[in-house]
């Protein structure tokens, strides 16, 4: 399903900050190119904010839940 798919994650309260910058330029540069493409699973207005919540802790949507505020 995923073949060729490299995930690479980072806790950046702990990466040196040396690295940081390298790893925001790396980031940056894979917004720009359109190489991130987020999945959203739902969107949820605020009102609505138990029922994301409900969705995200039994595990029904795969991917991101969005809290719309109008």
């Amino acid at each position: 399903m995923f073949k060729g798919v490299t995930l690479n994650t980072y806790l950046i309260y702990i990466v040196p900050e040396s690295d940081r910058a390298k790893i925001n330029e790396g980031i940056t540069a894979a917004l720009n190119d359109n190489a991130l493409n987020p999945i959203i699973a739902e969107s949820f207005p605020l009102p609505s904010i138990i029922d994301a919540h409900k969705a995200v802790e039994a595990g029904s949507v795969i991917g991101n839940v969005i809290i719309t505020i109008d």
